[in-house]
């Protein structure tokens, strides 16, 4: 359980992140959000919006300050909500990324990263507040529980109830991918990159196992089930390249590249469905 500290005694710990507290304590001081690097006081794990959402099961702040109460029982999360993408910061122990397995966020390598780190008391919009505050120095998220709410994030974005891919709600999911890798693609920046990443992410998990379904229904050596076989082998391979990126470029070509899987994976149920349906 976490204890409380005086509030100063919090922001001092926060500020000893900057290599010149005092200038951390300006920048509060002055316009509520002070620039400081990770890997000194704290390294940072960035979460995207449709991730996170996913996992608390909403996307008000109550609900998802709730989830990380739950999901994290200690630790202090950002939520920076500038612009169209929003990202959630954890703040996890120094030396956490130098182990960071978990391919669905990144762990903000101490390279030069800076993070927006609000003044204690800001916690609401708009741009960065924290969503779950620290109550003491040294109060970070356990690596293995944010991994825990990535996990659950992704499988909740699995589920059909997350990810519209039944046969109804099928056009819209085709609509976005083939938005996705359309020469007019509309720009993105990282955040709304990511978000599409996940989206995509989660159809395709739903997506696969309904072709794998509607594939096991035709015979062995039928030339359809043999493409849709090694569509869905292809896609598990490109599902598992696919690693967070903090590099937009590279964000978004692992985006198009699972959007055209997804596009490929629906042809290939289209056409399963025709030839397993009955005849009336």
């Amino acid at each position: 359980m976490n204890t409380r500290t005086s509030p100063s005694t919090v922001a001092d710990w926060l500020a000893s992140g900057h290599p010149m507290p005092s200038t951390a304590k300006h920048e509060w001081d002055r316009q509520g959000v002070a620039m400081i690097p990770t890997g000194r006081a704290f390294d940072t794990v960035r979460l995207s919006a449709a991730l996170v959402h996913a996992a608390a099961g909403g996307t008000s702040p109550e609900t998802v300050a709730d989830a990380f109460g739950r999901m994290l029982t200690e630790g202090a999360v950002i939520h920076d909500a500038y612009g169209t993408g929003v990202w959630y910061y954890a703040l996890v122990p120094v030396g956490t990324c130098t182990r960071w397995q978990a391919p669905d966020a990144t762990c903000l390598l101490a390279d030069g990263t800076w993070i927006g780190v609000p003044r204690l008391n800001r916690t609401t919009r708009p741009g960065p507040y924290w969503i779950l505050p620290p109550q003491k120095p040294q109060d970070l998220c356990l690596p293995q529980a944010v991994t825990d709410l990535i996990r659950h994030g992704r499988q909740r974005l699995a589920q059909p109830c997350a990810t519209p891919v039944p046969d109804s709600n099928r056009q819209p999911v085709r609509e976005f991918c083939a938005q996705l890798v359309s020469p007019g693609v509309p720009t993105m920046d990282l955040a709304t990159a990511d978000d599409a990443l996940t989206r995509t992410w989660g159809y395709l998990m739903t997506l696969l196992p309904e072709v794998e379904e509607a594939a096991s229904k035709l015979p062995l050596d039928d030339p359809l089930r043999a493409r849709a076989t090694i569509g869905v082998a292809e896609t598990r391979r490109q599902l598992d390249a696919t690693t967070a990126s903090s590099n937009l470029a590279t964000t978004i070509e692992r985006t198009q590249r699972l959007a055209r899987c997804c596009l490929g994976r629906l042809n290939h149920l289209d056409e399963l469905r025709d030839r397993t349906q009955p005849t009336r």
